[in-house]
């Protein structure tokens, strides 16, 4: 949650011109999970200034990834850090 750079959480459009001149900075204003009653799904909640191509499935990839404990909060920290979407982990489906 916050304003920060989330490149490496955006998938290249198919728009080539577009992703060499788009911002990539965003602010998350919440980000809750609920589960739901009686089901045991899941459901993530993401209110935004906007979002890039893919992103909020990218960065729910990544939080699964931490929450089975194969990333470290230091490891998306790094991921965050790096701008690079090819150290990311894959997006959730």
């Amino acid at each position: 949650v916050g304003t920060m750079d989330y490149q490496s959480f955006c998938n290249t459009s198919r728009d080539k011109a577009k992703n060499e001149t788009q911002n990539t900075v965003r602010t998350i204003y919440r980000m809750d999970v609920v589960e739901e009653p009686h089901t045991g799904l899941v459901r993530v909640e993401v209110e935004g200034s906007g979002f890039l191509y893919r992103q909020v499935r990218n960065m729910i990839g990544a939080l699964l990834v931490v929450a089975t404990g194969r990333y470290s909060f230091d490891d998306l920290q790094r991921i965050i850090d790096a701008k690079d979407r090819k150290i990311a982990p894959m997006g959730a489906i």
